[in-house]
């Protein structure tokens, strides 16, 4: 469930050359500084140095010469847009991003499971039209991504299953999935699944996400939602 020239979850990854990165002079002659000074703004920046203004001048240039070139392009379908990672070095992306922790030996039995597609399957399904997916949350800076791509692979199975979506507890995998896991640290959403077989997921509203690890606060009583199997699907 992950994503040098691609978008990733929690911001933009860019291994381009660039003329604008190699010259940084001709940040301070364009339209690049007015519109950085106006990110800035928006988002609350302030630079201790000028080296570390002129550093992320140049990323917000970077970023936003991606982001120009992708939205000029009429096959894409999507729109890209600044966020509050567009100034971000990429060590800094990298720590945020994470990725999965790789799985013991013994539990990759779990996951080597065949799947066969229904012949009449369409051609694409786009389950937010279906009301299956809740809005976009804010991971922070925590390498929480593998919990937050296993609660929306949950929430979405209970809606098709029963009609109702849920909101269900990142939190609760962050703090409590210790086992193969290691918070927001990196960990793997096929491990959550097989935590979660465990201890049903709690709601959001009863263990709310804040994006720092802490000590697990799981209420049994209220697990809402147990995970009975899962299969991984090859693309």
């Amino acid at each position: 469930m992950n994503f040098c020239h691609a978008v990733a979850f929690a911001g933009l990854s860019i291994c381009a050359d660039s003329d604008i990165r190699a010259n940084p002079i001709a940040l301070e002659n364009s339209n690049i500084h007015a519109k950085f000074l106006e990110h800035s703004s928006k988002h609350g920046l302030s630079f201790k140095t000028k080296e570390e203004h002129d550093r992320r001048l140049k990323n917000f240039a970077i970023t936003d010469e991606l982001i120009e070139k992708s939205n000029a392009d009429k096959r894409n379908t999507y729109v890209l847009e600044h966020n509050k990672f567009s100034t971000a070095d990429q060590e800094e992306l990298d720590l945020i991003n994470g990725g999965d922790e790789p799985l013991p030996t013994k539990d990759l039995q779990n996951l080597q499971m065949s799947f066969n597609f229904p012949t009449a399957s369409p051609q694409s399904v786009d389950w937010r039209r279906s009301g299956a997916i809740n809005p976009v949350m804010d991971q922070g800076e925590c390498g929480s991504c593998w919990a937050f791509a296993a609660t929306t692979t949950v929430e979405a199975a209970w809606k098709i299953k029963t009609g109702q979506l849920l909101k269900l507890s990142e939190m609760q995998l962050v703090n409590c999935e210790t086992k193969f896991s290691k918070g927001c640290n990196n960990g793997n959403p096929a491990t959550a699944y097989m935590y979660l077989n465990q201890y049903p997921q709690m709601l959001a509203a009863h263990y709310p996400y804040y994006p720092q690890d802490g000590p697990c606060r799981y209420n049994p009583q209220l697990g809402q939602v147990r995970v009975m199997n899962h299969q991984d699907i090859q693309p």
